[in-house]
């Protein structure tokens, strides 16, 4: 649905490959919510999912790894939480 704003995935159980078919969800998405979910990591596979939100909520999930340059394409983007995830190290580089 291209009018689609707020998408709420919040504890749903979904790997990052449950995800890649939903890349082309719409352009005007602004607030997505996939906390508490089993992602492990942030690949280009779902960059077009995150490419148009403001707020992204990642928490709680098993996310160990994002891969350089993920966001980089998001120029709205003011918001991130990754609280509670796996990651031993963090490099800004997915900005």
């Amino acid at each position: 649905p291209l009018g689609l704003k707020y998408l709420n995935l919040y504890s749903n159980k979904l790997a990052a490959s449950n995800l890649i078919g939903s890349t082309t969800l719409s352009p005007n998405l602004r607030y997505l919510n996939l906390a508490n979910n089993q992602l492990i990591q942030l690949n280009r596979g779902l960059s077009s999912l995150l490419n148009t939100a403001v707020k992204v909520d990642l928490s709680g999930n098993r996310i160990g790894s994002i891969e350089a340059g993920i966001f980089s394409s998001n120029t709205e983007l003011e918001f991130i939480d990754l609280s509670g995830n796996r990651m031993k190290d963090l490099n800004f580089s997915f900005l």
